[in-house]
């Protein structure tokens, strides 16, 4: 599953608001869910004001590359991107902002609430170049950014390194990830057939379905793996028998598909394919740098998709 801790923030505590548009939602009684490039938030406390969410500024630092100060003199806040050097600033109370030698009008202005300085965040995401997507069926909202040369080798002809970059994207889901006591020691990846942009994750007793959807992986099912029931149709055909609980749309996937079993501890990939019947053919394991990749050529394998 995903590992990824969310580090310590500075001490000061400042927030950026996203314009929901089409929506309308009194603030006291809305529950905005947060995922910040792959990483559920639980702690940002959202706000919705006049049809605008508002999150704390922590919230832009979980971003790559961005950092936040804040001049208490002046009450402004700027946002740097530390490899581009590009700076953009935003004053309490003006609607107005900068983006080097650019003034921008802004929809909303900064605020101070509650002694917390609250920010645009749709501005100032999309201004570095992120993504921002609102998930109207769980009210919660998509930030991240994906790096230019993953989205150049998804689009690549050639499946391993198509796949590889699919791997490499954020994943979004708006749910806490299932637990389980399994202390299983691979994760097995299965991609059907000839395809880069969907794909299953099997890990410690979970199994998750994602699609590629705007440079990022949506996680669209997931379920908890059980042995259980017996004498029924596997849920998903040739990957999950049975579930004691899932969540989602479950997939409609038929066919041959491609598998890579990374034995990480063993630093190992053990991969092959599956047909339409369930027969197993393994093509080969081998030692491999799973820090780079665990996906390997299929022989005679053509992308579809």
């Amino acid at each position: 599953m995903f590992r990824k801790l969310v580090n310590a923030f500075a001490a000061f505590s400042l927030v950026v608001p996203l314009i929901l548009s089409n929506t309308s939602y009194a603030a006291a009684n809305v529950s905005v869910g947060l995922n910040i490039n792959g990483v559920l938030v639980n702690d940002q406390k959202p706000k919705v004001i006049n049809q605008t969410t508002f999150v704390p500024i922590r919230t832009v630092t979980l971003l790559p590359g961005l950092q936040v100060a804040w001049n208490n003199k002046t009450k402004t806040v700027t946002v740097t991107n530390s490899n581009t050097k590009e700076k953009v600033s935003l004053a309490v109370g003006n609607k107005i902002a900068s983006r080097g030698n650019d003034k921008i009008s802004l929809s909303s202005p900064a605020r101070i609430i509650d002694g917390v300085t609250y920010v645009p965040f749709r501005f100032i995401g999309e201004a570095f170049g992120a993504t921002v997507k609102w998930d109207n069926v769980s009210k919660s909202v998509a930030i991240y950014n994906t790096d230019p040369s993953v989205i150049a080798n998804l689009k690549s002809d050639d499946l391993k390194t198509a796949r590889t970059a699919a791997l490499k994207l954020p994943r979004i889901s708006f749910n806490e990830e299932f637990t389980t006591s399994d202390e299983s020691h691979s994760t097995t990846y299965y991609f059907p057939y000839g395809e880069a942009n969907r794909f299953f994750i099997s890990d410690q007793g979970v199994t998750q379905y994602l699609e590629i959807k705007d440079n990022a992986a949506w996680v669209i099912w997931e379920g908890v793996v059980s042995s259980s029931a017996t004498n029924k149709a596997d849920i998903i055909p040739n990957i999950v028998e049975a579930v004691s609980k899932e969540r989602g749309d479950r997939p409609d996937i038929t066919g041959k598909l491609s598998y890579f079993v990374d034995l990480w501890m063993m630093e190992q990939v053990r991969y092959g394919t599956i047909d339409e019947n369930g027969t197993n053919t393994q093509i080969g394991e081998t030692t491999v740098d799973v820090s780079n990749s665990v996906i390997l050529e299929i022989p005679g394998e053509q992308r579809v998709n």
